[in-house]
């Protein structure tokens, strides 16, 4: 078995350990719960509130009972073997992911520590704050072997797609700028592939994790399995109920602060420069924010 942590996959975004949850998930609960005061750092060490169950009860709408009657300390640090920062454990831990299981918000892989994200999951811990976008810059990195310049993206599903295009304008992340008027979550963006002016969501996605309706399980689909067409993909429902619900989508931008050589005739006229320039990824948004409102 290797040692290395992976970079991304159902592994890194949600499993537990032991009897908590770790990967992004975890590691994204305990910045939460350091944050909103559950849980206050001494030093290098952590203890609870004296409320803290019924405070991320409230916070999150989960039932977070912690089990008086077991001697285990209330809550201690774990190294998240992928993050490299501390998740919660102890009480605390066992009692949010048993709280995240039964509230349906995650469910258990079989055979595995994996822990697959529901659609409800997915935007219950959006509306809550605890989870949105990681970025992974490691392919700009000069000793790294994957693709040269590329920026992996992993959004939740229920992330506005106007604030990943904005983000994309002013971090760097070439190839949706001009998509930025089309409103609507990050799932309907794939969902329905979103397409202006030259660009479509199908150019830059990666992969997309799901929840299977059918089968009860997560399911990742390559971009080259994701049934891409104009205005649609395979996770349109068509004439029948819909079988997959978005859960995360991962992008692979190329990392730059202009365009490529513009082509698009439309978009050209827009930005009132001749075919073939280069224009900030900024002035690309703006100008089609201007056109869309």
């Amino acid at each position: 078995m290797s040692n290395h942590a992976p970079r991304s996959g159902p592994l890194r975004a949600a499993r537990s350990c032991y009897d908590h949850p770790a990967g992004r998930l975890g590691t994204a609960l305990a910045r939460a719960a350091v944050q909103r005061g559950w849980v206050l750092e001494e030093g290098d060490s952590w203890r609870l509130a004296d409320d803290a169950a019924a405070q991320v009860s409230q916070a999150l709408g989960l039932d977070v009972h912690l089990d008086t009657a077991s001697r285990r300390p209330d809550l201690r640090q774990c190294l998240d073997w992928t993050e490299h920062r501390p998740h919660l454990a102890g009480k605390l831990g066992a009692a949010v992911l048993d709280a995240l299981l039964a509230a349906g918000w995650v469910a258990r892989t079989p055979g595995s520590r994996v822990l697959a994200v529901t659609a409800l999951g997915a935007e219950r811990l959006r509306h809550s704050g605890i989870q949105g976008v990681a970025v992974d810059a490691s392919g700009c990195e000069a000793d790294n072997l994957c693709f040269s310049g590329g920026v992996s993206v992993t959004v939740a599903a229920a992330e506005e797609w106007g604030d990943l295009v904005e983000r994309a304008a002013r971090e760097g992340w070439t190839g949706v700028t001009a998509l930025a008027g089309l409103a609507g979550t990050v799932a309907d963006a794939v969902t329905g592939n979103f397409a202006a002016y030259g660009q479509q969501v199908a150019d830059v996605v990666w992969s997309v994790r799901t929840w299977d309706r059918a089968e009860r399980t997560q399911r990742t689909f390559a971009m080259a399995d994701c049934g891409f067409r104009s205005g649609g993909s395979r996770f349109a429902a068509g004439e029948g109920e819909r079988r997959y619900d978005i859960v995360e989508v991962a992008f692979l931008f190329r990392a730059g602060t202009i365009t490529a050589p513009l082509d698009d005739p439309a978009l050209t006229r827009l930005l009132d420069v001749a075919p073939g320039e280069r224009v900030p990824l900024p002035r690309v948004r703006e100008a089609v924010l201007g056109a869309s409102g």
